[in-house]
């Protein structure tokens, strides 16, 4: 499981691959905010299982936390994929626009 967060952290880090490593992560805190939604319906005592930050959160507040950061990196990837499509026509046009203005 550690390998497979160190994975996607590398992946953030890389522009051509920050998409999927966005996507990796919501999957992954998808699949984990799922486990804790089971465990909370159908586990009469919830083992103390949790560790390093977020060890003082209670299940429900933990569920809470794992449902906004995979939102966050559902709407990441989104906002990625839009920048990455607007970005090089925006960049590109500009630079067309300023060569223009220097021919005149």
């Amino acid at each position: 499981m550690s390998s497979l967060k160190y994975s996607l952290a590398a992946l953030l880090l890389v522009s051509k691959t920050r998409r999927l490593g966005l996507l990796g992560s919501a999957v992954l805190m998808s699949v984990f905010t799922v486990y804790i939604a089971g465990m909370m319906l159908f586990i009469p005592e919830l083992p103390c299982s949790c560790g390093g930050i977020i060890n003082d959160l209670t299940w429900s507040q933990h569920l809470l936390f794992n449902l906004v950061f995979t939102a966050l990196a559902i709407y990441g990837s989104y906002q990625y994929s839009r920048f990455t499509k607007i970005t090089p026509y925006k960049i590109s046009r500009a630079h067309d626009d300023a060569g223009a203005a220097e021919n005149l």
